[in-house]
């Protein structure tokens, strides 16, 4: 509210003081024989003053429009780095997603499914900090997701390094899938150094980096790529991609 009180003040004083300043400089006499040819600015007469404004104006919005219609046409077609066509995206509602994928898979069609917390293109599940070593200052800023090891055959994702998420493991909630910007942003010298490498996230929780996958747009184009992590949690599935 106050920005945009700050804002109508300065915008209104802005456009009173400078036809006020401008109108100061006529002379009445002048003014009314030829109000036209009057001059403003050294040799500049106020009809030819409207002229070049009016084009500067015309110009500069020209150039604003072209710019952004491009822009976004580019965001609109680039490579987000994951599937988004023929992927159905539902919400759980509470549903437990073990039984319902069982039975959605049974649906002719259906290629893959996989539970996540949040979906790509929106925001994430939120931000974490990430070190090889408590006592380390060295810190990543992780983006993470929690998800299911259906997520990189159904979003078309590439492990770059290491494996999936392996579905017979009686501890999954302590592995995790990064992306090579994370790879990047904790030091490592290459993807395939990260495999088995252990993490602390918030300086509480013990993760063993299984994979990497290649970096995706996971908040939209216009965003940037970002380090991002993917844990396995049930408990924090909210939607189905299929």
């Amino acid at each position: 509210i106050l920005l945009f009180l700050a804002f109508s003040v300065i915008t209104g004083i802005i456009a009173g003081a400078i036809p006020a300043w401008i109108l100061s400089a006529f002379k009445p006499v002048n003014i009314l024989k030829n109000l036209s040819t009057h001059k403003l600015f050294g040799n500049i007469s106020l009809y030819k003053s409207l002229i070049v404004f009016q084009y500067s104006l015309s110009l500069i919005v020209i150039i604003f429009l072209s710019s952004s219609s491009r822009q976004f046409s580019f965001m609109g077609s680039a490579d987000p780095g994951f599937r988004r066509e023929n992927v159905l995206i539902i919400p759980l509602e509470n549903f437990k997603p073990g039984v319902l994928i069982n039975e959605i898979k049974r649906i002719s069609g259906v290629e893959n499914v996989a539970a996540v917390s949040e979906t790509f293109g929106g925001r994430s599940s939120g931000a974490i900090t990430a070190k090889f070593d408590k006592k380390s200052d060295r810190a990543a800023n992780l983006d993470y997701y929690y998800s299911d090891s259906g997520l990189i055959a159904t979003l078309g994702l590439q492990l770059i390094a290491g494996n999936n998420f392996s579905s017979t493991s009686g501890h999954e909630e302590e592995h995790v899938l990064v992306n090579m910007k994370a790879v990047q942003a904790l030091g490592l010298p290459d993807n395939y150094a990260a495999i088995g490498k252990e993490i602390w996230l918030d300086d509480s929780t013990r993760l063993i980096i299984d994979g990497v996958v290649n970096d995706f747009y996971h908040q939209g184009v216009g965003i940037g790529l970002r380090p991002v992590a993917i844990r396995m949690n049930a408990n924090q599935y909210n939607y189905l991609n299929i």
